[in-house]
């Protein structure tokens, strides 16, 4: 559980080293947002391919070459510092990190999956293994950027990025050498499951609509990156404006302390009181504080810390409950692919709520950018309406 942890931390770091980093070089902010945008471009783009090798492949081989390319461009781009003037080498460089995302947290998830179909894990376990895996995405969602703030305050950029590119490659070396994830082969099923494994991507034995349960699984993951990247850009324009800036990376982590305090209290939940209706609860409680905010006429220090712990609360529970729901909807041979188009669908929430949320501050009040917010609510309303339909269903006949 550490190293799945570890393990994602340099792909989270990455997007605000790049941030602080490019216009502390001598780049232009433009450049730096560019570049952040490029990189998650490429994490979207890569994380159907990079499944289904995993799943074709094992993880051993794929991470250990994935991790090769990634250090490689991560050392391109520091010495790309020395003429940062040629923006297109920049953001391909940036692009390149993006798609060799090793996706250590879908790994681990498709791992504990895995455990669950050979019958190693009943369904409370495998639940609260889903709600661990959702705390660490969101601990290292935080603690990866405070990381590479507190990095490039102490140390030059250059040597931050080939820093990074050393420490992630060892990390995620020893992830794959703990957690290999073999080619599923469907011998290891559970014995409980009728027939032989499926050979498509979803999976009806268990579930009467597994595409409606992936396809609210996609939306809740992307909502939850949602929440992230328009708080955080969010945050930004409000103690801009109160011309206290510093103040920012606090703040932010009291969201991602709550979420993933909020994972954990879910993960030790007895599995009676757990399920699906935890998902549209958190979209009525996002909805009316993002309306809240929205309404406000200021946001300060207090009220910040106060209306991200409450939002973060909810964050982990969604996810965790999101990814166990769609376990049994996902075939054996898929559990990776299908496990990184959900982080991919993360990481595109991300990068649709940062510049959303930037736009609509510059264009109104600061906490306008909170619009992210609800719009997530509404989707945790529709996503969750979905699970706790097929919840209710019970297994196909």
């Amino acid at each position: 559980m550490i190293i799945g942890l570890l393990g994602r931390l340099p792909t989270a770091m990455t997007p605000m080293l790049l941030l602080v980093a490019i216009p502390i070089g001598g780049g232009s902010l433009t450049q730096a947002g560019a570049a952040v945008g490029s990189a998650a471009l490429g994490t979207a783009t890569s994380g159907v391919v990079v499944g289904l090798l995993i799943d074709r492949f094992g993880a051993r081989l794929i991470v250990t070459l994935i991790a090769v390319i990634q250090s490689a461009a991560l050392i391109g781009l520091a010495v790309q510092f020395g003429s940062l003037e040629d923006t297109l080498m920049l953001l391909v460089l940036a692009f390149v990190v993006g798609v060799s995302n090793p996706a250590i947290g879908a790994l681990g998830r498709a791992a504990w999956a895995r455990r669950a179909d050979a019958g190693e894990l009943d369904p409370p376990a495998m639940r609260s293994a889903m709600a661990w895996e959702a705390s660490s995405s969101e601990a290292a969602f935080v603690i990866g950027p405070v990381t590479a703030s507190l990095l490039l305050s102490v140390i030059e950029p250059r040597t931050a990025l080939i820093g990074l590119a050393l420490v992630g490659f060892v990390i995620h070396l020893e992830f794959v050498r703990l957690v290999p994830l073999h080619v599923a082969t469907g011998a290891g099923a559970h014995p409980g499951r009728r027939g032989a494994p499926s050979r498509s991507v979803l999976d009806a034995k268990e579930v009467r609509r597994p595409a409606l349960v992936a396809s609210a699984a996609l939306l809740l993951a992307t909502s939850v990156g949602l929440v992230f990247g328009s708080v955080q850009a969010s945050l930004n324009a409000v103690f801009a404006a109160l011309e206290v800036p510093a103040l920012v990376g606090l703040v932010y982590g009291v969201m991602g302390a709550g979420s993933i305090l909020g994972g954990l209290v879910w993960a030790q939940i007895p599995d009676r009181a757990r399920g699906a209706w935890v998902i549209p609860v958190a979209g009525v409680v996002l909805t009316g504080v993002g309306v809240l905010v929205l309404s406000a006429g200021s946001l300060g220090f207090a009220a910040s810390c106060v209306v991200c712990a409450v939002v973060g609360l909810w964050l982990s529970p969604v996810l965790g409950e999101a990814y166990y729901q769609t376990r049994a909807a996902v075939s054996e041979k898929f559990k990776v692919t299908m496990m990184t188009v959900f982080a991919s669908g993360t990481s595109v929430g991300v990068g649709i709520g940062a510049p959303l949320a930037s736009g609509l501050a510059t264009l109104g009040e600061p906490q306008y950018g909170f619009l992210g917010v609800v719009v997530a609510g509404v989707a945790f309303l529709v996503g969750g309406g979905c699970l706790l339909r097929q919840e209710g269903g019970g297994p196909p006949n």
